[in-house]
């Protein structure tokens, strides 16, 4: 009887449990109420203007579905507004300088619901000579606008390999004397890319000059060259000038120059093959002058046999020599002068002040009224610029492409030069406007 009375208190005890814990199992399973999300201005900063050109940025935050904006605090840029419902600020700067202001976004369904930041926003003033940037989605597309700035037609064009810079650079006298742009191919590939193989054939070129052995340009693209023509039309006579290797293609080079041109060469530039830059400086001067350039190992003693052999027999008694001691040793000068060469040297204290040396020391060449600005860290944006440069009779100045000052020398330069364009060699992953900015001067008030 005890059992079955204990039995049904224990029952009723269960059942009292489950009557309190069914709705507390039951809220358990509601879904709690969303907190409210705080609005977030998410811009962290507002790209730089210039004066008179047209500017547009959009404001950014997170943290409601319709956001009001105004300006909490200073100023913008005299000739800018604020959409307040978009956030985009817009309009044509008046004035150059910086200018600081906070902006505010405001929930529009809570005004206890927003965000304030401290923003900037820099406007430069006009430059006061006017820019064209030659920039492509690559090396071999920039190489592409290069060429077609100077050529609409041409009986020959220069290919060299877009992934080193000797052949091209050496290449750039060849390719003034031929009246030739210098195109560029991933030179271990089997086949010419489509947009290279389209410009040779728009600009009607009859002959290919291909620099390098096969290491620098696979003979897959020499043999496809050579028989890249329908039945009734000629195939394209295509020549390779290579070496061993950069020191010997150089070589090869000069003495196709010596042949094109049928007499000796008035001088030669000698400048360090491993480092790019002062070879890149002095390829539009040593196109115009028809001297070719030859390399040598940076801190190495003397010439490469190749180099001076050529130095000893092709007739020249003047050299210029790019650079400085650490680029090209004494014992190069030694050497030329034991074989009796004359010889100046152009050299500044980095390879921008190098750039606007050669400038200055040649500066009679350039007539143009234009100048070519590239990247001195870099060389692939500026291959093809050494023999558009001579086309142009332009100076090719060297800038750090981000910098955040300017090379005293190569402003000065262009102050001196006062050309009437200057061309950026390159997009803004290769010279920033920034950089541009920092060595033109701007335009007078």
């Amino acid at each position: 009887m005890q059992n079955k009375f204990t039995s049904r208190v224990l029952c009723l005890l269960l059942a009292l449990c489950l009557m309190v814990l069914a709705p507390m199992s039951a809220l358990a399973d509601e879904p709690a109420e969303p907190e409210d999300e705080e609005l977030a201005i998410t811009t962290e900063k507002l790209a730089d203007g210039v004066v008179g050109e047209e500017y547009s940025e959009t404001l950014e935050a997170d943290g409601a579905e319709k956001i009001v904006w105004d300006i909490d605090d200073g100023d913008l840029p005299d000739g800018l507004l604020l959409d307040k419902d978009t956030g985009k600020i817009s309009g044509t700067p008046e004035k150059a300088g910086t200018f600081e202001f906070t902006v505010i976004a405001e929930d529009d369904d809570d005004e206890d619901n927003y965000d304030t930041l401290e923003l900037s926003i820099k406007i430069w003033p006009e430059l006061s000579i006017p820019t064209e940037r030659l920039a492509g989605k690559d090396r071999i597309e920039t190489a592409i606008e290069i060429a077609k700035e100077g050529w609409t037609e041409a009986q020959s064009v220069v290919l060299a390999d877009s992934r080193s810079f000797p052949d091209a650079l050496t290449g750039g006298p060849l390719a003034f004397l031929l009246d030739a742009p210098i195109l560029l191919t991933k030179g271990d590939e089997s086949r010419l890319r489509d947009d290279v193989k389209d410009l040779i054939e728009e600009l009607d070129a009859k002959n290919i000059y291909i620099l390098g052995g096969t290491a620098a340009v696979s003979a897959a693209i020499f043999d496809e060259l050579k028989d890249s023509k329908t039945d009734d039309v000629a195939d394209y006579d295509v020549l390779r000038l290579g070496g061993a290797d950069r020191y010997e293609t150089a070589v090869a080079i000069a003495q196709k120059m010596d042949e094109l041109r049928g007499v000796n060469p008035g001088r030669i530039f000698v400048v360090d093959g491993i480092t790019f830059a002062d070879a890149l400086s002095v390829a539009p001067v040593a196109s115009i002058l028809s001297a070719p350039i030859l390399l040598t190992p940076s801190g190495k003693t003397g010439f490469v046999a190749a180099s001076f052999a050529y130095a000893d027999s092709c007739g020249a008694k003047t050299a210029c020599i790019v650079g400085g001691t650490s680029a090209v040793s004494a014992s190069v000068e030694t050497r030329l002068t034991s074989i009796g060469y004359s010889f100046e040297r152009a050299s500044g204290d980095n390879r921008y002040a190098t750039s606007a040396e050669v400038y200055k020391k040649f500066k009679g060449l350039f007539t143009g009224g234009v100048a070519l600005l590239a990247n001195g860290r870099n060389f692939p944006d500026a291959l093809g610029g050494g023999a558009l440069g001579a086309k142009l009779r332009a100076p090719l100045l060297l800038i750090d492409g981000e910098a955040k000052t300017s090379s005293s020398a190569v402003a000065g330069a262009l102050v001196d030069f006062a050309p009437d364009k200057v061309y950026i060699l390159g997009g803004e992953s290769a010279v920033s406007d920034m950089a541009v900015r920092y060595h033109i001067q701007p335009k007078a008030a």
